[in-house]
């Protein structure tokens, strides 16, 4: 028996996340400083449950299931992967995780408050 892990089973309608996102968030990181309150903008693309979402300088892409955008993706520094959250029609929380490419020993988690423009 095959498992796939991409191809998760999901009984609900993908919520409709298209849209750019403003808001702030926070790191905590394992290197370096952390980062909090920072500015942040993101632009959803979606068609059905497949989703992408670019920022300022990186890309990421996977599905949606009924509120929750399941991600991974990253810039060419950092790997990082997470869930965004439709919290309300026009609010919501992305919730993540990075590791940087070159140093394994760095990464954090982050946590972003995001309201549709």
């Amino acid at each position: 028996n095959e498992v796939t892990v991409d191809t998760e089973s999901c009984a609900q309608e993908p919520k409709n996340m298209s849209g750019v996102w403003s808001g702030t968030y926070s790191c905590t990181n394992t290197c370096g400083d952390n980062d909090t309150n920072q500015p942040v903008s993101l632009t959803i693309s979606q068609s059905d449950e497949r989703a992408t979402y670019i920022d300022s300088s990186a890309s990421y892409k996977g599905t949606v299931c009924g509120n929750e955008f399941k991600f991974s993706g990253g810039a060419a520094t950092y790997n990082e992967s997470g869930t965004f959250t439709l919290t309300s029609a026009t609010t919501a929380t992305k919730t993540s995780s990075w590791q940087s490419k070159s140093d394994a020993k760095c990464g954090g988690t982050c946590t972003d408050t995001l309201a549709k423009n």
